[in-house]
């Protein structure tokens, strides 16, 4: 049986196909699923269980969650190849460097976000910063964040690219690098 615990990171399956993503664990709920015994969940896993993202929460089956384990070499080595790619693929089709990353991130502690503005660029820029998350200079400072320890948390997936709304210069387009396969959107 699949042990959950408070604050473990997860992706949610969503049934529906709407929200799925990186949520935690916020309740495990353990007195309701304590007659739910480990015969019964090899057909289906119908422990309940309280997951939430910072913007909304949500009571699903443990059927529908995956546990997001600390991250391997080969999963880091796998994100990584997403920015390298998705960034690539935004130059070729914008004809400029993106502004900024939108990734997903784990904290080092076992919590996690769905969405944060990463800056490629270590300047300040009042007009802009209060959307931004971290700071760090470019793609190669945005690579070495896929692993733990580095910072507070580190990244799990890279969603797209993007320039600032107001850079007229470039046609805006956003990149979709998620997961493993690149698209246009």
């Amino acid at each position: 049986m699949r042990k959950f615990k408070e604050k473990q990171a997860v992706y949610w399956n969503d049934p529906a196909g709407e929200t799925s993503g990186v949520y935690e664990v916020l309740d495990t709920n353990e007195e309701y699923n304590a007659g739910i015994t480990e015969a019964e969940i090899p057909g289906f896993d119908s422990r309940v269980l309280l997951i939430g993202n910072g913007m909304s929460e949500a009571e699903v089956y443990a059927e529908e969650l995956s546990v997001i384990d600390p991250p391997s070499s080969e999963s880091r080595g796998l994100v990584q190849k997403d920015m390298e790619n998705g960034f690539r693929r935004f130059v070729r089709n914008n004809g400029c460097k993106p502004d900024y990353a939108v990734c997903s991130i784990a904290w080092n502690d076992g919590g996690s976000y769905p969405e944060v503005n990463i800056r490629l660029s270590e300047t300040a820029d009042p007009d802009t910063d209060d959307s931004f998350f971290f700071y760090c200079n470019g793609l190669e400072g945005l690579k070495p964040l896929a692993f733990p320890g580095l910072e507070e948390f580190y990244i799990t997936g890279i969603l797209h690219f993007e320039i600032f709304a107001g850079n007229a210069r470039h046609k805006k387009q956003k990149i979709e690098c998620h997961p493993h396969f690149l698209r246009q959107i």
